[in-house]
């Protein structure tokens, strides 16, 4: 099973000190990493992991046991073309499609804040190119509560004619319990306890899931701090379909539990060959519980772009 590599052992200086290997980018302070992004070019799916609390406090699983495929924060297509993209086989580790990392340039700043941008190749079982994605991240310095935050955009463009799939959820003929489930999504640490799933509606919990929000927090107790923290996914308006549905997975007994941008969760999509396909999504990493007041205006500032 490929999964990328743990995150990078800390530098003990308290400085602010960037690691750029060429297949991570992580910043680290203080001798505490604050996030790391991984960029392999072997095909495992580029992640956030971890992304921390300015103490170091994780905040996301890679790989956990019962989802191997869960990396943290990530974004993944499930069918492009009836081909897996989401998950490979467990006997395996292979995937029928293979996302192929063209070029990656990361720009960190003093100020804490970091650009990167990847070029990515959806393949098919021929190594033939399916789509093609232009992604461009901005991790953002800490504000004055020492939160941050991750403008994502993603502009892809269907080489050939692709039908963008996923499982049918269950109240859709012929569907099945854990289906919609596509894109941005988010697994946290496996140190979260007390969870609470908020949306921008004000559901909470699984009456979230499937139905459409501007955003969605999840939010939860550390076992190791016992500190309230979480993270926040935010849709932009101009998105497909906006607002988005969301997928919530939440068993609480088998301390399992994950949130996503689901895109394709009523229907899949079409792209004829040459079709562009734009998504922009803000992720808010922060202290405390859910404050409708401190996310709303992140949702105005990722509506602006």
């Amino acid at each position: 099973m490929k999964t990328s590599p743990p995150p990078v052992a800390p530098d003990t200086g308290a400085a602010l000190k960037w690691w750029n290997l060429g297949s991570t980018l992580a910043c680290q302070e203080g001798g505490l990493i604050r996030w790391q992004h991984h960029h392999r070019r072997d095909g495992t799916l580029p992640a956030f992991h971890p992304l921390s609390l300015a103490d170091g406090v994780e905040m996301t699983w890679m790989a956990p046991p019962d989802h191997p495929w869960h990396r943290g924060l990530w974004f993944a297509w499930k069918y492009i073309n009836g081909l897996n993209f989401w998950n490979e086989d467990r006997a395996t580790g292979v995937f029928d499609g293979r996302v192929q990392i063209q070029s990656h340039q990361a720009t960190p700043a003093d100020d804490h804040s970091a650009n990167l941008a990847l070029t990515l190749r959806y393949m098919d079982g021929r190594d033939v190119a399916l789509m093609t994605e232009d992604r461009r991240l901005f991790m953002s310095p800490l504000d004055a509560r020492e939160d941050y935050f991750i403008n994502w955009t993603s502009s892809f463009t269907a080489a050939t004619p692709v039908e963008l799939e996923r499982e049918i959820p269950p109240h859709l003929p012929n569907g099945t319990r854990y289906g919609g489930y596509a894109g941005l999504a988010y697994r946290p640490t496996p140190q979260a306890t007390d969870w609470v799933l908020t949306d921008s509606e004000g559901r909470r919990d699984l009456a979230i899931h499937g139905q459409r929000a501007r955003w969605l927090d999840i939010s939860f107790r550390n076992r190791l701090t016992n500190r309230t923290s979480g993270i926040t996914l935010l849709d932009h308006p101009g998105n497909p379909g906006s607002p988005t549905p969301w997928y919530v997975l939440l068993e609480t007994e088998k301390n399992v539990i994950k949130g996503g941008a689901a895109l394709l969760y009523e229907q899949g999509l079409r792209l004829n060959a040459g079709d562009g396909l734009v998504l922009r999504y803000r992720i808010l990493v922060h202290h405390g519980a859910a404050d409708v007041d401190r996310i709303e205006p992140h949702w105005r500032a990722l509506a602006a772009l």
